[in-house]
């Protein structure tokens, strides 16, 4: 908690801070015994307080920033959320760079 706290703060400072990421797993897996809720519940009740677009990415991936430029790599694909939108998944290597202009 304290890593993603200092990583929000960060973000802030560099006008990032339209932008969470967070390690994600949408589905969860049938042999759980875990009956709470799904991360993907989480965002949503997230998005009743904020409107900053939650980008999910499993793990495995990572959004490669240089300047201006945000690409997904790794080896999943990524979910975006946005607030009373249909969540999207994007594929490896596709270009998220609009999240650093939103």
């Amino acid at each position: 908690m304290i890593c993603l706290l200092y990583i929000l703060r960060v973000l802030k400072l560099l006008n990032w801070c339209l932008l969470i990421l967070i390690l994600i797993t949408l589905i969860p897996s049938p042999e759980s015994k875990h009956m709470g809720e799904t991360r993907e519940e989480r965002i949503n009740q997230y998005h009743e307080e904020s409107s900053i677009p939650v980008l999910g990415l499993r793990e495995g991936s990572l959004l490669h920033v240089t300047d201006n430029s945000a690409k997904l790599r790794g080896l999943k694909n990524a979910k975006l959320f946005i607030k009373e939108q249909e969540s999207k998944e994007f594929e490896v290597g596709s270009d998220l760079s609009f999240l650093l202009h939103s």
